[in-house]
């Protein structure tokens, strides 16, 4: 699982190091959440899939509640049956996931967001993850 994670939490460590923070703070700011999504895209429809969700993921992290965004593929690992979901999105959200996913309603409703578009994505499931420890190096 932590091999999942090491591409997006790498790229907070950089970005946390530059921004002078504490050794031994965390990836992301305490009260803040990771939104971790997990999709398939419909068979045939991948590069479809692909195009809709950076599209979808760009209009999400314009909402202030959403800090930033990242889509994953799986990789595959010898040995190993492949887990049920082909992409992993992480959104980092400030504050509490209740207020990120109101905000990201509201924005369904004006026409700003839309919610997962059927015709590429297959299926989807989401949770959010709020830290519980410092990072340990």
């Amino acid at each position: 699982m932590a091999a999942l994670f090491a591409p997006v939490l790498s790229a907070c460590a950089e970005e946390a190091a530059t921004n002078d923070q504490p050794s031994g703070s965390g990836y992301i700011s305490e009260g803040d959440s990771l939104f971790i999504v997990f999709a398939n895209p419909v068979d045939g429809k991948e590069e479809a899939f692909n195009s809709w969700y950076d599209a979808h993921m760009a209009d999400i992290v314009k909402l202030p509640e959403f800090v930033r965004g990242q889509r994953f593929r799986m990789q595959s690992r010898s040995g190993r049956p492949d887990p049920d979901f082909k992409y992993m999105i992480v959104y980092e959200i400030a504050g509490h996931p209740d207020e990120a996913l109101a905000a990201l309603g509201a924005a369904v409703k004006r026409g700003e967001a839309e919610i997962p578009n059927t015709e590429f994505v297959l299926k989807t499931n989401a949770m959010a993850y709020a830290p519980i420890t410092e990072m340990m190096k």
